[in-house]
């Protein structure tokens, strides 16, 4: 007797463990066993659906939808066994109207020493990643405007080069007529250097 109370205290401990763990992930995480009963889930999974823990255990997700977000829940699932994706994301508005964005993962599992099997799946979110993702892409394409900006200002900068420097030498000639010609009677303003200079 006292060894099975031991074995029962230390069973006890580890699933008060276990459901630590388990409510310590922020993404919603749920068990169902091979008929579809609910086994076990963490807060976050009740949270997303509206729900009190006590309520979903023993049932099938089947047996909740009068709750929208069970029924959305069960939309999503079936959506993902039809088109068989591994990772297959659906969006999720929440008591905010914020859009969060999910990605679904369902494993089987299989208990050798009970002999049970069944099904965990797990919603991810990957809002953040996306976002980030956008921000990115956005961060991409002002990069290569600023690079085809860059590149244009350069040909603009040539060709005003090209024709600087031309003008730069007829200027240069001009003066240099000018006063080589020494015309005293004619001044710089009414010459033809100052045609040339505007």
């Amino acid at each position: 007797i006292y060894m099975r109370k031991q074995v029962e205290k230390e069973l006890r401990q580890r699933i008060d463990f276990d459901e630590v763990l388990l409510n310590a992930i922020e993404s919603p995480i749920f068990w169902q066993n091979d008929k579809g009963i609910i086994v076990d889930s963490n807060r976050t999974f009740c949270k997303l659906l509206k729900l009190e823990c006590k309520n979903l255990y023993g049932k099938k997700l089947n047996d909740l939808n009068e709750n929208k977000n069970v029924t959305k829940i069960i939309e999503v699932l079936d959506l993902y066994k039809e088109n068989q994706i591994e990772n297959y994301e659906f969006e999720y508005f929440d008591e905010n109207s914020k859009k969060i964005v999910y990605l679904v993962k369902q494993e089987r599992f299989r208990d050798e020493k009970s002999k049970s099997e069944g099904l965990v799946t797990i919603f991810t979110d990957i809002t953040k990643e996306q976002e980030i993702a956008r921000e990115k892409q956005k961060n991409r394409q002002f990069i290569v405007q600023q690079s085809k900006l860059a590149e244009i200002g350069e040909v603009f900068s040539s060709i005003a080069h090209q024709w600087k420097s031309p003008l730069v030498e007829i200027t240069a000639i001009a003066q240099e007529l000018f006063y080589t010609m020494k015309c005293d009677a004619i001044k710089e303003d009414e010459s033809f250097v100052s045609d040339i200079m505007k």
